[in-house]
């Protein structure tokens, strides 16, 4: 499936998993399968939100090239660390290791101790914003929505969350 154009610059690129068994670890998934849903703003800054499990990496970056070069890269957002989330996150940093990260306070030492990354890093507020060109970013900490360094993003102009 390809890249699906949400919004005026924004794009799922998100990837579906049928080869995990337990969703969670947990519960069975083997006929539904899972989706990691992840996101790209192709503005005047090219933004992916959310990341996909280690092993749909090439399906991943095949979605971002669709759209641009994932070398182009400026703001990698993370609203949740669990590896199904992040697990493309250090190979996305080698083809792109500009690109900042943008997380919650709580997800900061999160990625260091995960993934051993500290440069880039760069913490948001509850409500504060980033303007990418056209659009613009906002950010709400959402704390044990999931894990405690949940946060969501919203894009205003086309008003997505």
């Amino acid at each position: 499936m390809p890249a699906v154009e949400l919004g005026n610059k924004i794009h799922w690129i998100g990837v579906n998993d049928h080869t995990t068994d337990l969703f969670e670890g947990l519960w069975p998934i083997t006929q539904e399968g899972v989706s990691y849903n992840s996101y790209l703003i192709n503005d005047q800054k090219k933004v992916i939100i959310d990341l996909a499990k280690s092993i749909k990496v090439d399906e991943f970056f095949k979605r971002i090239a669709e759209i641009v070069d994932p070398s182009q890269v400026n703001y990698i957002i993370l609203n949740h660390m669990e590896p199904d989330h992040t697990g493309v996150l250090r190979v996305l940093r080698k083809i792109a290791p500009q690109a900042r990260i943008l997380c919650s306070p709580k997800a900061k030492d999160m990625i260091q101790a995960f993934y051993g990354i500290n440069d880039q890093v760069q913490v948001v507020q509850d409500g504060e914003e980033v303007q990418l060109g056209e659009l613009t970013l906002q950010f709400f900490m959402t704390p044990f929505v999931h894990w405690p360094e949940t946060m969501m993003t919203y894009e205003k102009k086309n008003r997505i969350l």
